[in-house]
C-alpha cells in the first residue's frame, strides 16, 4: 500500500523492524471495535456511506457461518477463502455512527445457487442523479474460480439504498486483446469504483 502525503516519512512496523512509507494520519486512527453485528455470519469488504436519511449504510460480503467448510474452531486461510469465493452475498447494514455498530437490514444481492453459482464481492455504492449504483466483483463459484481470470466488474442499480437492486450484469471484463490493460491479468478485473462526473 502506498499512502501519499506532503509529510511522508518512514515508520518502523511491528517487531520485524520493517520500515514502510506512512503519513501521520495513519497513526491518528483509533480502533473502535468490531463494526458489524451479524450473528451467525462471517463478514468481509465493508463499504460505508452516509445516506440521505442521515444514517450510515454499510454494504459488505457475508457467508453463513454454518456454510463455511471448517473442520475445526480455528479456520485456516483456505477455509476462509473458500467461503469468501464460493458462498458470499452482498448484505446491507445501517448505523447511526460511521464506526458502527451496524445492524443487518437486508440482502442487496444474493449469491446464486447451484451449478451456475455466482458470488458477489467487493461492493461500492455511489449516488448518481436520482439512482444508487453498486459496483461489485462477480466470480463464478465453481472449480474455475481457482484458475484465475474469472473476475468481472458488475453493476446494480436501485432507487433506494434499501433496494430493490436490479442487477445490470458485467460492465468490465478481461480482454483477449494483448494491447488492452486487462490482458493477461491473473484474476480478471475486480474492485470497480464509479466516479460520477
Amino acid at each position: 500500500m502506498i499512502i501519499l502525503s506532503n509529510e511522508m516519512n518512514f515508520k518502523t512496523m511491528g517487531s520485524s523492524n520493517l520500515k514502510i512509507p506512512a503519513c501521520d494520519f495513519t497513526y491518528q486512527m483509533e480502533w473502535k471495535g468490531q463494526p458489524v453485528h451479524d450473528p451467525g455470519y462471517w463478514n468481509w469488504s465493508f463499504f460505508v456511506l452516509k445516506g440521505e436519511d442521515g444514517m450510515y449504510h454499510g454494504f459488505g460480503e457475508r457467508v453463513k457461518e454454518e456454510d463455511m467448510p471448517m473442520s475445526t474452531r480455528n479456520p485456516g486461510f483456505r477455509d476462509i477463502l473458500y467461503g469468501h469465493m464460493k458462498l458470499a452475498e452482498i448484505a446491507h447494514y445501517t448505523s447511526e455512527k460511521p464506526e458502527g455498530p451496524y445492524q443487518f437490514s437486508d440482502v442487496s444481492l444474493p449469491c446464486s445457487e447451484g451449478e451456475t453459482s455466482r458470488v458477489k464481492i467487493f461492493p461500492s455504492v455511489q449516488r448518481c442523479g436520482n439512482k444508487w449504483y453498486m459496483m461489485y466483483t462477480y466470480q463464478r463459484g465453481d472449480e474455475t474460480c481457482s484458475k484465475g481470470r474469472d473476475m468481472r466488474v458488475c453493476m446494480a442499480v436501485a432507487d433506494s439504498l434499501f433496494g430493490t437492486w436490479h442487477d445490470l450484469g458485467t460492465v468490465l471484463e478481461p480482454s483477449n486483446d494483448p494491447d488492452h490493460w486487462t490482458y493477461g491479468s491473473a484474476y480478471g478485473v475486480k474492485v470497480g469504483q464509479m466516479l460520477p462526473f
